[in-house]
């Protein structure tokens, strides 16, 4: 009975030698076999343990998690009705330009009460545009993260494919390692197809590898892309925040124009005097508590020593850094409410938690971080006043003690002053133009996703900006 082990390499070119060279490569061939069934066994556990391994951590056997974008309502996904949207999108970012100019020229002249409606009525066009600009931001958030959904499915049937590939490279080295020599020899009809499966043989375990290596990156791939959904769905949930915002700052404006007609009754002159009193003493803004982006108050005063001595050291703006720093302006959500142990990444960010509180001598169990968004999968664990996550500020801790000269830590607000200073000077805020600061702001708060918030938070800081320079023009007695 003649016995075929490799039906399927049929295809595989079997070169013609002489009897002196078959007789030559068969006791090479012969001698070398015996050698390399002595690691079969091991060669096929080492395997099996590898791919009982990928399967265990889910590595082949991933699934994505759901791309639908929560319901909303979105362009045809077609490249005409793309390019709509960054049309609309643009026309929109210069039409708050624009108003943004309007209200900056007529702040600038006399506080009348003219002045002040009509500042008021721009600011309420420009909350306006930005809502606007808000539903388009989160539409071109879901085309793409509906286009990440199918590169993840994409990955997924690579994966599959190659775990079918794998599983035949298993099967035939299984069957190959089942037969002994002299059933291999007897089975052939001539030496030159013996020494065609022995290279066959070769050319699978180096395919086995090949396909194990594959398989890793894709699962890599996946791993990656799955992150980047995440990290896209918790925009689309920052971007539905910032609108409830948004359109309660609007009611705001609306309400104070509407109490500044009611209470002036239209005349100049009682405006003049509302003016008067409602302007704060420079020993009242002193007094008065600024709020912390990451919890806890400090006086405004100490505030601005924080933030001058910042501004020596990095040339980022004092009132754009107590901007950045406001509670406010971040929505103060998930500043600290969770433990450490069930908030942050488990190999990017415990280690450096750890590390941290081991320097600084405290116990990392009392120290509240931001929390996680558990229904996506999303990790917390931002520390402290400037909400910086561990393995970020590690990366900030040299820069920062060679300013202060002590070891720093997260919840101290000189250092947490420097940490935010120095990473918004890294994002270009220390060139002191509007548009640098308000790019530094929305990579302050998004990282690399920042362009999604230039129209949302950048504005927001910005607008606060404005209020902290007035502040701190009259403490200067400018």
């Amino acid at each position: 009975m003649v016995v075929d082990i490799y039906p399927r390499y049929k295809h595989i070119r079997r070169p013609a030698i002489s009897y002196r060279e078959a007789f030559l490569g068969f006791t090479h061939s012969f001698s070398s076999f015996f050698t390399f069934r002595r690691y079969i066994p091991f060669v096929r556990c080492g395997i099996m343990l590898i791919v009982v391994a990928y399967a265990v951590q889910g590595s082949i056997f991933v699934k994505a998690p759901d791309a639908q974008p929560m319901g909303l309502v979105l362009f045809a996904d077609t490249f005409e009705n793309r390019q709509q949207l960054e049309q609309k999108l643009n026309e929109i970012e210069k039409e708050i330009a624009d108003y943004e100019r309007n209200i900056a020229d007529t702040q600038a002249q006399k506080k009348t009460l003219a002045n002040e409606i009509k500042i008021l009525d721009a600011q309420i066009a420009k909350i306006n545009l930005q809502v606007k600009l808000l539903d388009l931001e989160v539409q071109r958030l879901s085309l793409r993260i509906n286009d990440l959904g199918l590169s993840i499915e994409g990955s997924e049937s690579k994966i599959d494919k190659a775990k079918v590939v794998l599983a035949s490279s298993l099967q035939n080295v299984y069957e190959f390692d089942k037969l002994s020599l002299v059933e291999i020899l007897v089975g052939r009809d001539n030496m030159s197809d013996f020494f065609d499966e022995v290279n066959a043989h070769a050319t699978i375990q180096y395919q086995l590898q090949t396909e194990l290596e594959e398989i890793r990156t894709l699962k890599r791939s996946l791993e990656d892309q799955q992150d980047d959904l995440i990290g896209r769905r918790e925009d689309q949930r920052a971007l539905l925040d910032l609108q409830e915002v948004q359109h309660n700052q609007l009611s705001k404006k609306k309400e104070e124009k509407d109490t500044l007609l009611r209470v002036t009754k239209g005349k100049e002159s009682a405006f003049q005097q509302l003016l008067k009193q409602s302007q704060k003493t420079a020993a009242e803004i002193r007094a008065q508590l600024y709020k912390l982006i990451g919890g806890g108050e400090i006086k405004f005063g100490d505030a601005l020593q924080y933030a001058d001595f910042a501004y020596q050291q990095t040339s980022v703006r004092p009132a754009f850094l107590l901007a950045v720093l406001d509670k406010e302006s971040a929505l103060g959500k998930n500043v600290g409410r969770c433990s450490w142990e069930n908030a942050m990444h488990p190999t990017r960010d415990k280690p450096a938690f750890i590390q941290i509180t081991q320097e600084l001598g405290l116990n990392p169990l009392t120290l509240p971080v931001s929390c996680p968004i558990i229904s996506d999968g999303a990790y917390g664990g931002a520390m402290g006043i400037a909400q910086f996550l561990p393995s970020t500020w590690l990366l900030y801790k040299n820069r920062i003690q060679a300013i202060t000269g002590s070891v720093p830590s997260p919840w101290n607000p000189r250092d947490a002053f420097i940490a935010t200073a120095l990473y918004l000077r890294d994002a270009g805020a220390s060139k002191g133009g509007y548009t640098d600061e308000r790019i530094a702001a929305a990579k302050y708060y998004a990282g690399s996703r920042w362009r999604y918030y230039l129209g949302t938070y950048g504005d927001r800081v910005m607008d606060r900006a404005k209020y902290y320079e007035g502040q701190i023009s009259i403490l200067r007695g400018v």
